[in-house]
């Protein structure tokens, strides 16, 4: 198995984890809340994590697979060379914009690791982690699409990376 569907299938589950997770702790907050009287400390806390991680590594898989929205103002064909110089562009300025917001997410990270959860006591960090892991995740699936566009390869994601 290549290191690209490796990648692929670990932010697969990742994803597919923290929805679980999130859906299922929303779901049993609003049982026990609602329906049993009896709210459940926990679930907000959990919903949180599971939610950044969910946000930023589904952003990821969407820069995998070249899914994200488009405006096709300039470019109809997706074999023109207009169509190919704005979409390595628009890569190269994602690949920076993600490595910068990597950094600053990764220095905030740092700085507020000593601060803790309000009910599980855990370091603040296990949320917000998922940004510079996430961001660093899009320029790397950013630089994969900017070589396949220099390359002259097909746009349409990167499906030797994908898990089809």
């Amino acid at each position: 198995m290549s290191v690209w569907r490796s990648l692929a299938r670990i932010e697969d589950v990742v994803a597919g984890l923290a929805l679980a997770v999130f859906t299922s702790a929303i779901l049993l907050g609003v049982i026990f809340r609602y329906v049993l009287n009896y709210p459940l400390s926990w679930t907000n806390e959990i919903s949180l994590i599971a939610f950044s991680w969910l946000m930023f590594v589904g952003a990821a898989i969407c820069a995998r697979e070249n899914g994200h929205v488009l405006i096709d103002l300039i470019t109809a064909s997706s074999n023109s060379a207009i169509h190919r110089w704005t979409e390595g562009l628009s890569a190269l300025v994602s690949v920076v914009a993600s490595l910068v917001l990597a950094w600053v997410s990764l220095r905030y990270t740092l700085g507020a690791a000593p601060m803790v959860t309000p009910v599980f006591r855990v370091t603040s960090a296990i949320y917000n982690a998922a940004a510079p892991v996430g961001f660093i995740l899009i320029a790397v699936h950013m630089l994969v699409l900017l070589t396949r566009v220099l390359g002259g390869r097909e746009l349409d994601g990167h499906s030797s990376e994908g898990v089809v």
